[in-house]
C-alpha cells in the first residue's frame, strides 16, 4: 500500500460550525425591491390585459413566469458584487425559467422534462446576449413544455 492510500495518513475532520459554514456558505445576492415590484405589477398588467382582451382568458404559469423573466432580464433586480448585473440577472432567469417547465410539465403530463446541458447554454446565451420580446419567451416556454419526447425539434440546418 503506498503512504497516501493508508487511512491513517488523512487528516481527521472536526465538525463544522455553523457560523463557519454560513460565512463559507453564504451568497450575498443585493435585491432591488422597487424592481422586483416594478417586475410583479408589469406582470400583473399583462394578466389583467389577457382577462380583458382575450375574453376572461388566463394567462397561465408558463406565461407569467416567462414574463416575469423577461422583466429580470431588463430591470435588473438582482446585483452581487464582483459580477456583472446581467450575469446574475440571466443565471436566475434560467433558473426561475427551468424549474417552472419542468414543474409543469410534471404536474400536467407526469413525465419529467428532460434538460440537456446544450439546451441551458443556448437559453442562457439567450437571456444575456439576445434582445427577446416578451412573446418569444413565452413561446420558447410553451414550446419546451409541449414538446413530446418521441418527436424531435424539427431543425432545419441548411437555412441557417
Amino acid at each position: 500500500m503506498t503512504k497516501a492510500s493508508r487511512p491513517e495518513d488523512f487528516p481527521i475532520f472536526g465538525s463544522l460550525g455553523v457560523e463557519a459554514a454560513s460565512r463559507m456558505f453564504t451568497i450575498r445576492i443585493i435585491i432591488s425591491p422597487s424592481a422586483i415590484m416594478e417586475a410583479i405589477e408589469r406582470v400583473e398588467k399583462r394578466r389583467v390585459y389577457f382577462h380583458v382582451f382575450y375574453n376572461g382568458c388566463k394567462m397561465g404559469e408558463l406565461n407569467e413566469t416567462a414574463l416575469l423573466c423577461y422583466w429580470i432580464l431588463k430591470l435588473h433586480p438582482f446585483s452581487f458584487p464582483g459580477m456583472d448585473s446581467d450575469v446574475i440577472n440571466a443565471k436566475i432567469a434560467l433558473c426561475l425559467f427551468t424549474d417552472t417547465v419542468v414543474g409543469y410539465v410534471q404536474d400536467n403530463y407526469g413525465k419529467s422534462a428532460s434538460v440537456s446541458p446544450q439546451f441551458l447554454k443556448d437559453v442562457y446565451y439567450s437571456f444575456r446576449f439576445r434582445e427577446l420580446s416578451k412573446e418569444a419567451i413565452m413561446l420558447y416556454s410553451a414550446a419546451w413544455a409541449w414538446h413530446k419526447p418521441h418527436l424531435p425539434f424539427i431543425t432545419y440546418p441548411h437555412f441557417f
